[in-house]
């Protein structure tokens, strides 16, 4: 299951990337739920760094609304990628 979401993180955090070039914006509709969910669901079982994935599919909602991609979008992209492949390491 962790190699699942591992893999998961690093795609989106690709479609992060590529939403920032204005590519894949229905896609990054469900990256952003299923970050929100999976954020929510790993939170209430006690693990507190899952606001971070909250947060990031909040900013995705906020991207797709706005149009404006700020600075704090590259910070979300570094986490899941890293979340990613520590995932797989592990």
């Amino acid at each position: 299951m962790l190699f699942i979401l591992g893999i998961l993180d690093i795609l989106s955090a690709l479609v992060l990337f590529l939403l920032k070039f204005g590519l894949l914006g229905r896609l990054g509709l469900v990256v952003g739920i299923y970050l929100i969910v999976k954020g929510f669901f790993f939170l209430f079982s006690g693990d507190w760094l899952s606001l971070f994935d909250i947060f990031t599919g909040l900013f995705i909602f906020y991207f797709l609304i706005s149009g404006n991609f700020l600075v704090i979008g590259y910070v979300f992209m570094v986490w899941l990628l890293q979340k990613g492949i520590f995932s797989l390491l592990g």
